[in-house]
């Protein structure tokens, strides 16, 4: 692996597309079915620890907190790129970024679910019952499968994202054009706290209270930039050293009992996991970040698929939605050999097969507005 001695840590165009590239992967390891047996008896799940060595055992607890820190770490960058506007431009701007390809990529999910349902399943009826239930979780956005009063919502897959960043973008730029320093950041726990806080109601259309929620890692992320937390040495002092060991702390008596997911309103200590994951995912950048001085091959297929996150999102939930649900739990069912190589042969199919389709896409996309310009 080449590194390059002369590298300067600095703002400039491209400086996330490695840990972009390394999340979007982990995005879709963590979406494959049978991955993680949690539904073994805890007696056997213990055994099976106890046959583990300690070096793997040591990897897969650092894929988790990567896993769990992905998604801070995604609305972190989009805040470390925020810009205030008025709130007239900034809802058409995250209607154009954000909403428009959530509202495409339901349609073709919805659409390809029917048929792939119909092919896998021989019913019509079928396939109609089950894409109503995906048509209604899309269009109110449900982040998690829902029951309500006996009409079933299938949850919207991984593009909630879109849903909690356009609604976290909004909110943000409502605040900052109102208050400043301290005030702003007092303003932005507050909104997270109610956005926890309405997350023990249940999911929520829209992916509200993960939106909420995540002005906090926004407003993480314009901090960061404003003070230069990412491009500059991490300043010792009272502060710095309260944080680590907070952290630190959290990570051993709480990380490895439980597990941070946004998506499904999982946050052991509430407003606190919140707040120590906004802080991981910082120290997860800051990481990544200094790894920008390696240029080898690995290292450059990253930031490649870091380029093309937005795209790899939206046609990994279309294939979440529409079809990989159903054909890996399948696949699933009738495997006989070592879990481990059913997961792996699951993992890179979908990655190699969604980073083609997402490639492909892009090259047509730029082709088209070339010609057109």
């Amino acid at each position: 692996m080449k590194k390059n001695n002369n590298f300067i840590l600095k703002n400039s165009l491209g400086m996330f597309d490695l840990i972009k590239g390394v999340m979007i992967i982990i995005v879709i390891i963590t979406h494959t079915y049978g991955l993680f047996e949690f539904d073994v008896e805890t007696e056997y799940l213990s055994e099976l620890i106890s046959q583990i060595n300690i070096f793997v055992l040591a990897l897969l607890f650092i894929f988790k907190l990567m896993a769990e820190a992905t998604m801070p770490a995604f609305f972190l960058i989009s805040g470390y790129g925020f810009r205030k506007t008025t709130m007239k431009k900034c809802l058409k701007k995250q209607f154009k970024l954000l909403l428009l390809p959530y509202i495409i990529t339901m349609i073709i999910a919805t659409i390809l679910h029917f048929f792939s349902y119909w092919f896998l399943y021989k019913s019509i009826a079928g396939s109609k019952e089950q894409t109503i239930k995906v048509l209604r979780g899309g269009v109110l956005g449900i982040p998690q499968d829902h029951d309500f009063h006996g009409y079933y919502f299938i949850n919207c897959g991984p593009i909630w994202f879109l849903l909690g960043l356009a609604i976290a973008f909004l909110v943000f730029n409502f605040l900052i054009n109102h208050f400043q320093g301290k005030m702003l950041a007092v303003s932005v726990l507050i909104v997270s706290f109610i956005g926890w806080a309405l997350c023990l109601l249940g999911p929520l259309p829209y992916s509200l209270s993960q939106g909420l929620i995540s002005v906090f890692y926004i407003w993480l992320g314009y901090y960061a930039k404003k003070h230069k937390l990412f491009i500059s040495p991490i300043k010792k002092g009272l502060g710095t050293i309260i944080v680590s060991l907070a952290t630190l702390v959290y990570i051993v008596l709480v990380s490895t009992q439980s597990f941070f997911d946004m998506a499904n309103d999982s946050y052991a200590l509430g407003p606190i996991s919140i707040i120590i994951h906004g802080f991981i995912g910082v120290a997860m950048i800051k990481i990544f970040l200094s790894l920008n001085r390696l240029n080898g091959f690995i290292s450059t297929c990253f930031r490649r698929i870091g380029r093309f996150t937005l795209e790899i999102l939206c046609i990994h939930s279309i294939e979440v939605i529409a079809l990989g649900g159903y054909v890996q739990y399948l696949f699933y069912e009738s495997w006989t050999g070592s879990p481990a190589l059913r997961s792996a042969i699951i993992i890179f199919t979908r990655i190699i097969v969604e980073i083609s389709i997402a490639y492909i896409f892009v090259k047509i996309k730029k082709a088209i507005l070339n010609k057109k310009s």
